[in-house]
């Protein structure tokens, strides 16, 4: 039997994107702290299978950990064990077993989302049983036509034109879906990172109808694939899958699935053929051949282009960008974003360039059209590296403050990332500090919420309604928050606590330090 510690490296050195989702010194201190308690070699073998397989998932919807996963999400995590180990029965005993194995890894990792995660884990035990009657997972699976499993490539047995008209119909789908009132508030965030503050702010009257499908266009694309969901930081795409899975088609779940399967690419074309455009991907130098794209009568070899291409090479959309960039051009957009990818790993180090695409690809577009829109050799900043904070997790005595912090957050519009970032932030202010006498007092808590909001350029509505809802006098948190520069090592922008809003304003702007005073006369985030 291999040891389990040899199992965890190999799975590490084999997956480069498990590191940014959950360290591996992570898991590894948490099944030490196991075995040391006498958990059996077979629940420690349980436990990191549930956890790689929730991993590839995490990366596979574009989460940033496994604190974001939904009842489904968990669900799915416990049938792919079973499947994917057919020594382990499928039993009503082993299934509430992994359950309870993944309660308590996930309460490990996120001590504060206790209760939280109780209620998920509850949801999730419920889901397999109907009736009072518990249901196998395996068998559940085949009486769905295998929802994750895929039996071949559906898009292989269609031809382009059924592909187009599959695609057309479940945009034209997605996009009624996503126009009712419970998503207008997704919606306008979406915009305001696709579109960034300079386009936002533009008058629709002045922009040519062309012009504007293009731009819609755009947006879509970069919605259902790209963008973060405000409460779950999930893909739309995903939202749509879970939501809808149950009534739609066997053609368009296959086809779904395999949208959902696809990346955002930046590539070139190096030869044309006939209907195909061999072409090589920027960052990855892999080389892939795609339908021949319109170039708009533009020299190909003299173009960028980019996109959502599946991961068999198949362009599953018709809208492809396609930007005017010669090589030498190129090369600069590609150092700009690598610099780009380097402010990211000063929050997530060690993240890949397709993790940080995950969840920066407005700012990488922003990147891209600038540069070849503008005469832009430059749009990335200079700004000081800072290192992540070496912090451990909120101690217990201040959960409750961290909580209260979250509900804040929550009722001022933040994102779940948000949410999640913040809370890093506190986490860290507190560990930085070196105590924790004045962490639990509401002037803290504000000025936690104004340093986040300042650093991402965050609106956090009136501030006077701001200060008595967080029941802090004005004062009190500009004394806090003038302390918080000072322990976080007063840096504006703190490249640690951006946000996908503060990565696009950062490419819009180049910010003086802050100067918090008493006065909030323009020194607030409106």
């Amino acid at each position: 039997m291999a040891n389990i510690f040899e199992t965890v490296a190999r799975y590490y050195e084999a997956d480069g994107e498990a590191e940014a989702i959950l360290p591996q010194a992570t898991i590894e201190r948490y099944l030490r702290r196991q075995l040391w308690r006498g958990m059996p070699q077979e629940d420690l073998e349980m436990v990191f299978a549930l956890a790689a397989h929730a991993m590839e998932l995490a990366a596979m919807m574009g989460l940033e950990g496994l604190d974001e996963f939904e009842p489904d999400d968990l669900q799915e995590d416990v049938d792919m064990f079973f499947l994917e180990h057919e020594d382990v029965p499928p039993t009503e005993e082993n299934v509430m077993h992994a359950i309870g194995l993944l309660a308590s890894f996930l309460t490990y990792l996120h001590p504060e989302e206790e209760a939280d995660i109780g209620r998920k884990i509850e949801k999730t035990r419920a889901a397999y049983y109907a009736d009072g009657e518990f249901i196998d997972p395996t068998l559940a699976y085949d009486e769905d036509d295998d929802d994750f499993i895929l039996q071949g490539n559906l898009l292989e047995e269609l031809e382009p034109a059924e592909i187009d008209e599959v695609v057309n119909e479940l945009l034209q789908a997605i996009q009624v879906f996503f126009r009712a009132p419970a998503y207008h508030d997704d919606l306008q965030r979406a915009m305001m990172l696709y579109f960034g503050p300079v386009r936002m702010n533009e008058d629709p009257e002045n922009v040519d109808e062309e012009t504007m499908q293009r731009d819609l266009q755009g947006f879509w694309d970069f919605f259902l694939f790209d963008y973060h969901m405000i409460a779950q930081d999930r893909l739309p795409l995903r939202v749509f899958f879970d939501a809808r899975k149950k009534e739609l088609p066997e053609v368009q779940l296959g086809v779904l699935r395999d949208l959902l399967d696809s990346t955002f690419t930046i590539f070139y074309i190096e030869h044309l053929e006939g209907d195909t455009a061999l072409c090589r991907a920027l960052f990855t130098d892999e080389e892939m051949e795609l339908p021949r794209p319109e170039t708009g009568g533009q020299d190909p070899r003299k173009t960028l282009l980019y996109g959502h291409v599946h991961a068999d090479g198949v362009m599953l959309l018709n809208y492809i960008m396609i930007v005017p960039a010669t090589a030498a051009l190129r090369h600069r957009i590609q150092e700009e974003i690598e610099r780009l990818h380097a402010i990211y790993c000063m929050q997530k180090p060690g993240a890949s360039m397709e993790a940080f695409f995950r969840r920066h690809a407005a700012a990488v577009r922003h990147v891209i059209q600038n540069m070849t829109s503008y005469a832009q050799l430059t749009i990335v900043p200079e700004i000081e590296p800072a290192a992540p904070v070496d912090a451990p997790d909120v101690p217990q005595a201040l959960q409750p403050a961290a909580a209260r912090l979250r509900e804040h957050a929550k009722a001022l519009h933040f994102s779940a990332y948000e949410q999640a970032t913040l809370l890093r932030l506190y986490r860290d202010a507190v560990y930085a500090e070196g105590s924790s006498a004045h962490a639990t007092e509401n002037a803290f808590l504000a000025a936690a919420i104004l340093y986040f909001a300042i650093q991402n350029v965050k609106d956090i509505g009136d501030v006077a309604s701001f200060f008595e809802t967080l029941g802090a006098e004005k004062e009190d948190v500009v004394t806090e928050l003038s302390h918080l520069f000072v322990v976080l090592g007063m840096l504006h922008p703190d490249p640690r606590y951006l946000t996908e809003l503060g990565f696009v304003h950062l490419l819009f702007q180049k910010p003086a330090a802050p100067e918090p005073s008493a006065d909030t006369k323009g020194g607030w985030p409106r």
